[in-house]
């Protein structure tokens, strides 16, 4: 996006949206109208909050992101809420989609990814270059 080349560009959605503000009008956000839901995990890792003494912090902090106040600091910085009561008074950044689980097309990412992306998979047996 910021040297200007290609056609596309496939992004997180978060990601995408700061794109569109950076571009000043020159870019457009197009939704698919299904996609894969995304959960990346958040986890309290033991080690480090054990060694750092900051379990409680994290912890909390933990428990905050699902909170409505949470939430909604998620959805300003365009990350899609997971708290429905939230996602439906931001309806308007965030176009209604059928999400679905990797696992209702593969085991798994990687699977997934063996599948589609890996060579020899979906991609490769769709994808014609164009030749100019």
């Amino acid at each position: 996006m910021q040297r200007g080349i290609g056609d596309v560009h496939l992004a997180w959605e978060n990601e995408a949206r700061l794109e569109v503000e950076e571009a000043k009008g020159d870019l457009d956000i197009v939704y698919p109208p299904i996609s894969i839901r995304a959960e990346p995990h958040v986890a309290v890792v033991d080690t480090n909050v054990d060694r750092k003494k900051t379990r409680a912090v994290a912890e909390a902090y933990l428990r905050y992101l699902y909170t409505d106040a949470g939430q909604e600091i998620i959805a300003r910085h365009y990350y899609r809420p997971a708290n429905e009561a939230v996602l439906k008074r931001h309806s308007a950044a965030f176009p209604s989609l059928r999400l679905f689980s990797i696992k209702e097309i593969a085991l798994d990412f990687p699977d997934a990814y063996k599948q589609f992306i890996a060579e020899g998979g979906v991609f490769d047996k769709i994808y014609r270059p164009s030749h100019r």
